[in-house]
């Protein structure tokens, strides 16, 4: 492999970084952000990009850390937000991955993906009232879904409203 000059480096492994994600080479992946968080500690992409590749990786713990690490460095972006709550989502941790949502969905309000995955929360929780109301925002936004995501979104809206006892909304 070709080393970088001095002052391409972060750019060089980010590259090759995410390249490794988009061919969901997650270990090599972890390997190079590691060299670019080494170069750049304080790099909020690359933290989120660790997140990601521990997630699919199954390491949740890491994936959490790695998820804190950013919103330390950067409190009020969004995305860490995400990723700490699928962290804890995935670790069981209900109650944190619930606030960790509402904070996602403060920081970005016109994004139902946010409403979609507090309504899921809230769902295994059995706080189906609370679900209800987030799948009805869902509902009215389903349009700003990418059309991959309408399916999951609208299984999960009939669940919760058919729980809700709401036959209607969940035929519909």
């Amino acid at each position: 492999a070709i080393v970088p000059e001095n002052g391409a480096s972060t750019e060089y492994y980010d590259t090759w970084a995410r390249i490794y994600l988009d061919q969901k080479r997650w270990e090599e992946a972890v390997g190079v952000i590691n060299k670019v968080i080494d170069a750049d500690a304080y790099n909020v992409v690359a933290w989120l990009m660790m997140s990601d590749a521990q997630f699919q990786m199954a390491q949740y713990y890491e994936a959490l850390q790695s998820a804190e690490y950013a919103i330390a460095i950067s409190p009020g972006e969004p995305e860490p937000y995400l990723s700490k709550g699928n962290s804890l989502y995935a670790l069981n941790r209900l109650d944190e991955a619930r606030s960790s949502f509402e904070r996602y969905v403060e920081l970005c309000p016109d994004d139902p993906a946010g409403e979609l995955l507090l309504a899921t929360t809230l769902l295994y929780q059995y706080k189906l009232e609370e679900a209800y109301e987030h799948v009805k925002i869902v509902l009215e936004h389903l349009d700003d879904f990418p059309p991959t995501q309408v399916r999951e979104a609208l299984r999960t809206c009939a669940i919760i409203a058919a729980k809700s006892g709401d036959e209607t909304l969940a035929m519909k």
